[in-house]
């Protein structure tokens, strides 16, 4: 089921939100929606497969006990060149793929942007006004697929794949008072960023007709930083001015970094076995606050 209203997240079998394992070409993914959990960090125009385990999901997935969410992206295509122009009232999104080599490798590209800061920026700025003040708040999100693949020999093909997404938050209010010979100016800007960034470097080799390998190196990132400035500007005879102070920030992030070896072996009697090895360094910073 969906979690609650202006939150996002899915409880699978009785499971909080964050024991969900979410993966992007391998790689694990900490935060997977945009705004208050209306869009998913998953563009549509980029998936080629998307797996669901809600139980008893193999060892390779470990790190999460309620459900695994295994999304793999297009790698492009290898023959001619295409692309995707997808234009609607929230977002735009356009798609690029085509061959790095004919029949060798390819590419794919695909970049999404929300709309809302159309339409909040001007809605905000008059509502601001009419109360005698100036200023806006404004909201928008981009994401950026990216994956090259390419064939070194018969038994040897490589991938290369990106993501970056990012959500931000701007809420800029200025007044002017006037009190007798004194004109007092105060702009307070605050600015509110988080998203993620995911890298992943898949090597897959065929030892023989019975043994693949895949050797996958892979960089997570989910980032939360908060920062608010002010410019405040004393006009008298001494004529004081603070011009874009930062008053308030705050940063807080989780990073991996990770190898991972994964061999599938088919035996003779239609049965095959897979087994392999992984090692993570997890990198927590929960917070860090900074004043002026």
């Amino acid at each position: 089921q969906s979690g609650a209203d202006g939150f996002g997240g899915v409880s699978v079998r009785g499971g909080d939100i964050d024991q969900n394992l979410f993966l992007l070409d391998g790689v694990p993914v900490y935060n997977v929606t945009h705004g208050a959990g209306i869009f998913s960090i998953y563009n549509s125009s980029a998936i080629r497969s998307a797996q669901l385990l809600k139980g008893g999901f193999p060892a390779q997935y470990g790190g999460r006990i309620s459900s695994v969410w295994d999304i793999q992206t297009k790698e492009g295509n290898s023959n001619q060149m295409q692309g995707e122009l997808d234009l609607g009232l929230t977002s735009g999104k356009l798609t690029l793929e085509g061959p790095l080599k004919k029949e060798k490798g390819s590419f794919f590209v695909t970049g999404r942007r929300a709309f809302f800061d159309f339409y909040s920026i001007p809605f905000t700025t008059r509502l601001r006004r009419n109360e005698g003040v100036d200023g806006y708040t404004g909201y928008f999100f981009y994401d950026l697929n990216a994956k090259i693949n390419y064939q070194v020999s018969q038994k040897d093909r490589v991938y290369l794949s990106f993501y970056r997404g990012k959500d931000d938050y701007q809420d800029v209010y200025e007044q002017s008072r006037i009190s007798n010979d004194t004109v007092i100016f105060v702009a307070d800007n605050e600015q509110v960023g988080w998203g993620n960034d995911i890298s992943a470097l898949r090597w897959n080799h065929q030892f023989s007709d019975r043994l693949f390998g895949n050797l996958l190196a892979t960089y997570s990132r989910y980032y939360y930083n908060s920062e608010d400035f002010v410019d405040l500007e004393i006009l008298d005879s001494t004529r004081q001015a603070l011009r874009n102070v930062l008053l308030f920030k705050y940063d807080s992030e989780v990073k991996d970094q990770s190898v991972k070896a994964d061999f599938d072996f088919a035996t003779r009697q239609n049965h095959f076995l897979r087994f392999g090895l992984s090692a993570t360094r997890h990198r927590f910073q929960p917070g860090v606050l900074h004043f002026s």
